[in-house]
């Protein structure tokens, strides 16, 4: 029963007003009916709200009001030709199709603080015909069309009632630009259309707030005030009945939320740049001082509720707001509405756009001041121009006073939308002229190229720069140097960069004037990081191929005596006040003074991996261990018919030969260096000897062969 009654309450305020207008005023065009059934219904439900309020009416005469409505208006619509009517039909079964996005949320509970504690709570305190107000004056026409719906029903406990009851205002959104195109065939419309339904799936919608209502109420009056506009020179008739309706419509946007009085003044605006055309209608005059009653109603009732002004927390408000005027923030935070939702976003990936209603904003403003320059098109030209003036004065509003939170600029949107609508109309109007198309051909392309350029974030360049530049060498060890000079913050520390990937990594950006570039492949570059005057040391960087370069034999000899201490993998400390011996970079073959044992064993795992000349110098790289011991010293020899040499190596390592054996010691590799000038010339063999733990001595010789040809 109470589903029934819930029917009966919608078809009653916005269904029966629309049947009864057609059959009493059948000649008007459609969208007129529904306009003004719009006014009928929100203006009763905001009359019977007063009513009640102040003579406490019960809800029995609400349902016997709204039930003899809808039998009178069923009564009308059997009498109604409906031969003609098929086409609104499907109309109106499109539309639902295309807001079934939004449906699955109509049974959320109010769970937005806002919906919960405001504007649903004066609904059902309107339905016990009570007020309690806030410290401000908070217009009240959606919590009373909630507590009209709760007294046709009888009850206030099923919420998702007057949850359904919002889905008004984005159908009659969607409803009446579709109905005026089919009336006029003017194509702004279906732009209207397109811009809008973005909107009007948004989650936000249905949460029970005002936004969205009164962005969509100062929308309709918008509409008829377009229409207005279109038939202003051509049909005079239906250009003073748009005007009414829009005038009207401006005035219950007022009483909807505090934002819709810029609405009010809008169409105040309007009719001075229009006063030639209805200077002899006195009749606008009237219904525009009827609009304003809306409000001056509703402040009543405030004041006599209330013991605060009208603006009681717009302070509080403003401090809110103007916690960050960064003037892009809050270009950002504005056109966060339309928010992510599934249909825009192959748009956006596709063009890499985060703000696409922004830079149509952009493109809009361009065209018209285009058509402004040359004059192409005499249409909308200062109804247009008042749409960007109040799109610039509503974000000013916005800003200074409501910036705390995106949701408070929706209703900026209207004239965001309408503006970008009638320069895209103009545009698509410029395509379908050849002559005037091929005469500003250059100037369209090179507009479109700039709209496509500007499309480009600089927000997503700098992130796209920024993820990829934190990929560049070693992050950890960029954030460990970061570590180490913000500790030592004395800009005589330095770190010495042979890793000039990390020295570019992101996280190192601000630190560029505490790092030098140095190749460490010469002699004289080792000499002159190592030599620093810092009393408190220095680092180096290496790049890991660092390791594979001949003069790596130096960096492992400055490790050796401790000159160089590990940090982390590549990343050492010099240890300040260091002097390098003048014979430093004098190459010397490392000998050991070894006496090999009689009993030697001559089988166990090793090999010779490499033999790499350059000048008259060698490195061989090989490894070996032996099997009852796995830890030991590996040494090699040079052996002919008069010579005999035995040359200390520098363990390496070797996990993939330790992963092949099994073993649980990675350091098995030998790298040995071979000065020609210390070694006779001649023909040598290469054996492998190595000394374990234990002192067992393991010598095996090898196929490998080294010729030294001169010495240095």
């Amino acid at each position: 029963m109470l589903t029934l009654k819930f029917f009966i309450a919608i078809f009653s305020i916005f269904i029966s007003p629309q049947i009864i207008l057609r059959q009493r005023y059948g000649n008007l065009p459609y969208s007129l009916i529904l306009f003004f059934s719009l006014i009928i219904s929100f203006s009763s439900i905001w009359v019977l709200t007063l009513f009640s309020y102040y003579f406490d009416l019960p809800d029995i005469f609400f349902t016997s009001l709204a039930s003899i409505i809808f039998l009178i208006s069923i009564y009308y619509l059997l009498k109604l030709e409906n031969s003609n009517q098929i086409h609104y039909l499907f109309i109106i079964i499109g539309i639902l199709i295309l807001l079934l996005p939004i449906l699955k949320y109509a049974n959320e509970a109010y769970n937005q603080w806002d919906a919960l504690v405001s504007w649903h709570r004066w609904g059902l305190e309107l339905y016990k015909n009570e007020y309690h107000p806030i410290d401000a004056a908070y217009p009240i026409l959606i919590p009373s069309l909630y507590s009209i719906i709760y007294k046709i029903v009888g009850s206030s406990d099923i919420w998702i009632f007057s949850k359904l009851t919002i889905y008004i205002f984005p159908f009659f959104a969607l409803l009446l630009p579709i109905i005026l195109f089919w009336e006029s065939k003017k194509r702004i419309f279906i732009i209207i259309t397109i811009l809008l339904y973005p909107y009007l799936i948004m989650r936000i919608v249905t949460f029970g707030e005002a936004d969205i209502p009164v962005m969509l109420m100062g929308l309709f009056s918008l509409y008829a005030l377009l229409t207005a506009e279109i038939y202003k020179t051509d049909k005079k008739k239906l250009f003073f009945k748009y005007l009414y309706v829009s005038i009207l419509l401006a005035g219950l946007a007022s009483i909807t939320k505090q934002a819709g009085l810029i609405f009010i003044v809008f169409t105040l605006i309007y009719i001075l740049f229009n006063f030639k055309y209805i200077k002899s209608n006195k009749l606008v005059l009237v219904l525009y001082f009827i609009s304003l009653l809306y409000f001056f109603s509703y402040l009543i009732l405030y004041y006599q509720n209330s013991m605060y002004g009208v603006t009681g927390n717009i302070h509080y408000l403003k401090k809110l707001s103007n916690k960050n005027q960064d003037i892009i923030y809050l270009i950002e935070k504005y056109f966060y509405y339309p928010e992510t939702i599934p249909i825009l976003e192959p748009i956006k990936k596709l063009f890499s756009i985060e703000y696409l209603y922004g830079y149509l904003l952009i493109f809009s403003t361009v065209i018209f001041m285009f058509e402004l320059i040359f004059k192409r098109d005499k249409k909308y030209k200062i109804f247009n121009l008042l749409n960007l003036i109040f799109l610039v004065i509503g974000f000013i509003m916005w800003a200074k006073i409501a910036s705390y939170h995106p949701r408070n600029s929706l209703f900026v949107d209207d004239f965001l939308i309408i503006f970008i609508a009638i320069s895209i109309n103009y545009f698509i109007g410029y395509l379908k002229n050849i002559k005037a198309l091929k005469k500003y051909l250059f100037f369209i392309l090179f507009l479109l190229l700039t709209i496509y350029l500007a499309t480009i974030s600089d927000k997503k360049l700098y992130k796209n720069q920024i993820a990829y530049q934190k990929t560049l060498g070693s992050a950890s060890e960029a954030k460990l140097i970061i570590k180490i000079l913000n500790k030592n913050r004395d800009n005589c520390i330095k770190v010495y960069m042979s890793d000039y990937a990390t020295m570019y990594n992101y996280y190192l950006k601000d630190y560029q004037n505490r790092l030098i570039k140095q190749s460490t492949d010469k002699n004289k570059d080792i000499k002159e990081f190592m030599e620093n005057n810092c009393s408190k040391g220095s680092y180096i960087l290496f790049r890991v191929s660092s390791s594979t370069y001949d003069s790596w034999y130096w960096i492992e000899k400055l490790i050796k005596e401790k000159k160089l201490i590990q940090i982390k993998d590549y990343l050492y400390f010099i240890k300040p006040n260091v002097k390098l011996p003048e014979d430093f970079f004098e190459y010397k073959t490392s000998l050991a003074n070894i006496k090999i044992k009689n009993n030697y064993k001559n089988k166990f795992p090793h090999s010779v991996d490499l033999i790499k000349k350059y000048d008259n110098d060698y490195i061989i790289k090989g490894w070996a261990f032996s099997k009852d011991s796995k830890e030991g010293n590996t040494y090699l020899i040079l052996q002919n018919r008069k010579n005999n040499y035995i040359i200390n190596t520098d363990k390496q390592y070797r996990a993939d030969v330790a992963k092949r054996y099994n073993l649980n010691n990675n350091y098995i590799g030998f790298k040995a260096y071979i000065y020609s000038k210390n070694i006779k010339i001649g023909e040598y063999n290469i054996s492998i000897l190595y000394i374990d733990k234990r002192g067992e001595q393991y010598l095996a010789r090898t196929r490998n062969k080294l010729i030294i040809k001169q010495g240095k």
